[in-house]
């Protein structure tokens, strides 16, 4: 599986002392009509030309590019040394802009997401776009990241801004700046990516999710991951009113397996558990990491998904989806 985001992240970051580039993964392209030309720029500001990714855009005086981001990406540096822009498009998880979010900033924060992070309604590249702003953990200090996400073709494109708190701080103004002048040019030329599971296809059937009857929410934890031990009290609330309507199926994975029942006791959690021992579900679901939650319907299709902790809203959405809501 490829590697994920928060290790592209931790490298870049990494990179500002060590000149180390990070590794990303992308997908296909498709054709886009031509842009318009670039817009004038703010004074100083250089023409950047993102060549075979298909993007544009004005890079702030200062700011350097600190190297490629494998095939589909490219990270720079702030003057100071401490913040870290990152332009970065992949293949979409999803068709829908706040899903497609969710997954990025996941994978950007190793799973633990932005807790208390701000959101709002944004555009990038004249498009509707999600913009995301707050703190997480990652290589060591605390960082903060500022994201913008946008689709377009089946692709997710990410403007990321990443530093200590007062490095984002001063790098705020150059970033709008930027991103204001960010335009697609062309159709990227991305390596393809692997096949995974989608939406509105089948799920990768097992013992356990063939003997259940109806909508499923099948959710993968391991007892060490802390979001997992977060949303585990709202799935067990949730699966002792389900009513059958659905059932709750975890599965626990990449994990010492005789923690897991004082884990879950602890934890009031009644609904089954399954065990992927040798972690072939966790690589047939292609999870990028844990929390992961799949919401399939009564034919066991996936409706929605979700990687990283459940909220309510999120797992109201799931439930709809799936038909048992």
């Amino acid at each position: 599986m490829a590697p994920s985001w928060p290790d592209r992240l931790a490298r870049v970051v990494a990179a500002l002392a060590a000149a180390a580039a990070a590794l990303a993964c992308g997908g296909p392209g498709t054709a886009r009509p031509p842009s318009p030309p670039p817009p004038s720029l703010p004074a100083g500001y250089t023409a950047y030309d993102g060549g075979k990714l298909g993007f544009r855009f004005g890079l702030a005086p200062g700011w350097q590019r600190v190297g490629e981001v494998a095939a589909d990406g490219v990270s720079f540096a702030d003057p100071s040394g401490q913040g870290t822009l990152l332009v970065h498009v992949e293949q979409a998880r999803s068709a829908d802009l706040d899903a497609a979010t969710g997954v990025v900033m996941f994978e950007l924060t190793d799973g633990g997401g932005v807790p208390h992070a701000s959101m709002a309604d944004s555009r990038l590249a004249g498009r509707p776009a999600s913009w995301v702003k707050g703190d997480f953990t990652a290589a060591g200090p605390a960082q903060r990241i500022e994201a913008i996400v946008m689709l377009e073709g089946g692709r997710a494109w990410v403007l990321a801004l990443a530093g200590p708190a007062a490095s984002l701080a001063t790098d705020e103004a150059a970033f709008d700046a930027m991103r204001a002048s960010f335009q697609l040019r062309s159709a990227p030329v991305l390596p393809p990516a692997p096949a995974e599971v989608a939406l509105d296809r089948p799920a990768p059937g097992f013992a356990e999710l063939d003997r259940i009857k109806g909508p499923v929410v099948l959710n993968f934890f391991a007892s060490w991951c802390g979001p997992c031990r977060e949303e585990m009290p709202l799935l067990a609330q949730r699966a002792k009113a389900a009513g059958g309507r659905f059932t709750v199926l975890g599965m626990d994975t990449q994990d010492d397996t005789s923690k897991v029942p004082d884990f879950l006791k602890g934890l009031g959690v009644g609904f089954p558990t399954g065990y992927d021992r040798d972690g072939h579900l966790y690589q047939a679901y292609l999870l990028p990491g844990v929390p992961g939650t799949f919401f399939l319907d009564a034919h066991h299709v996936v409706r929605d998904l979700v990687y990283g902790p459940l909220t309510a809203d999120t797992l109201q959405r799931g439930l709809h989806a799936a038909g048992a809501a």
